[in-house]
């Protein structure tokens, strides 16, 4: 007996959605009498009361069926065929539910969007010196220097603090092109954020 498998059918876009009555476990008769068969449902009302003959393997993937439902006389077919067929159509809305919530992690490049609510540490700088070339920057637990020149073409951009009421205390952008603060002294702090 031949068995098919009926391939993943695109129906939008980039995100490869499924016909809700696709089934990609089906294997069977692909088609009968003219009609696709993409699923047991299907398969079960093309061969159950066939209106012409059936070849042997068609009569064999029929008693297959019948016996994998365990179809009786006494078997409500309408409701055997809604079942499956409603359950289909939850796996593949789920399906293309996740689908969706995949592809929304990249842009429309394929590169990968950064999530929103990414965490930010906070690294607390004293100011060592200021002139009128560079402002020398002191972490007080490795004990590093980083010099920020003043020049404003050059990355290292440090205002002040809107949310400080004393004016001692800035906010570094390192990888931003700016001016340094002309009120920054020696003894104040500088704020440094950084995605952890």
């Amino acid at each position: 007996m031949k068995i098919y498998e009926i391939t993943e059918t695109i129906i939008r876009g980039k995100t490869a959605n499924r016909h809700v009555h696709y089934d990609p476990l089906y294997k069977g008769l692909e088609n009968f009498n003219g009609k696709l068969l993409m699923n047991d449902a299907d398969a079960i009302e093309a061969l159950l009361y066939p209106a012409i003959a059936m070849d042997t393997e068609e009569v064999a993937f029929r008693d297959l069926l019948i016996r994998k439902y365990k179809i009786t006389r006494d078997t409500d077919i309408g409701a055997l065929v809604k079942k499956i067929r409603d359950d289909l159509e939850a796996k593949n809305r789920q399906h293309v539910k996740d689908r969706d919530a995949e592809n929304a992690k990249y842009d429309d490049e394929g590169n990968l969007i950064a999530d929103e609510d990414i965490s930010v540490t906070e690294q607390e700088l004293d100011v060592m010196s200021a002139d009128d070339k560079e402002v020398v920057l002191k972490d007080p637990k490795s004990g590093i220097e980083t010099k920020i020149p003043r020049d404003p073409t050059k990355p290292g951009m440090i205002q002040k603090d809107p949310s400080d009421a004393t004016g001692k205390r800035f906010v570094i952008d390192a990888g931003a092109t700016g001016e340094v603060d002309k009120g920054i002294q020696p003894g104040a702090k500088v704020v440094m954020k950084q995605p952890m």
